[in-house]
């Protein structure tokens, strides 16, 4: 796993154990310090495409509701994204949403678009906490991408997002099929990750579950 992280930038497996929680606790362990997504709550989290009146406010399940997600990264809105993501597929369901990754270190970049995004800032909305951040630094060694909760200030963020969808248009993009009981673990300093739409007409009902848990 760990060979597979440094070289791709992700890694999936199956459960071995009977509770797919203990192998995503113990992966995360593994690998840094499992840490909650939200305050208070459970550090192993559920995930279910939503409808907005059950969904967090700003989340993505709150904007995009049960329709595809744009590429991001996890926890964008803390000052130190978190370092890996480790998912277990609980229920593929039948709606056939698959999980899409975006390589950043493959992403066909120009210098001067590096320094666009080092440059361009964006106002990361987390409430009281909200700051300002560019999407790239020399200071810092993880990405921070997310247009959910980080929103352009000037010309220049704006031309910056252009860059990126272009960018992510021409990608090589690699397409995550969930099964029941598969594990995928994301370099969330590194790799960009989305969902599809549903295929299937009967909503969320049918939808997947996924559990979550972010390390630091």
């Amino acid at each position: 796993m760990l060979s597979s992280l440094k070289e791709k930038g992700w890694w999936k497996g199956k459960c071995r154990g009977l509770n797919i929680d203990d192998d995503l606790l113990q992966i995360a362990s593994h690998l840094g310090q499992p840490i909650g997504a939200r305050r208070r709550r459970s550090v192993v989290e559920v995930l279910k495409p939503q409808s907005s009146s059950f969904a967090h406010d700003n989340s993505l399940s709150a904007q995009y509701q049960l329709s595809s997600f744009p590429f991001h990264v996890d926890t964008a809105h803390w000052p130190t994204p978190c370092r890996y993501i480790v998912m277990g597929c609980k229920s593929s369901g039948i709606c056939g949403r698959e999980t899409h990754l975006i390589d950043w270190e493959l992403l066909q970049l120009k210098h001067s678009d590096i320094n666009l995004l080092k440059n361009a800032v964006f106002l990361v909305k987390d409430g009281r906490r909200s700051f300002y951040s560019s999407i790239v630094s020399d200071n810092n060694p993880f990405i921070r991408y997310d247009i959910g909760c980080m929103h352009t200030t000037d010309r220049d963020s704006e031309i910056a997002l252009q860059v990126l969808n272009s960018a992510f248009d021409n990608a090589k993009k690699i397409d995550i099929e969930w099964k029941e009981n598969d594990i995928l673990v994301l370099d969330n300093w590194r790799m960009l990750h989305g969902r599809s739409s549903s295929s299937n007409a009967f909503g969320m009902n049918s939808s997947r579950e996924l559990h979550r848990v972010l390390t630091k």
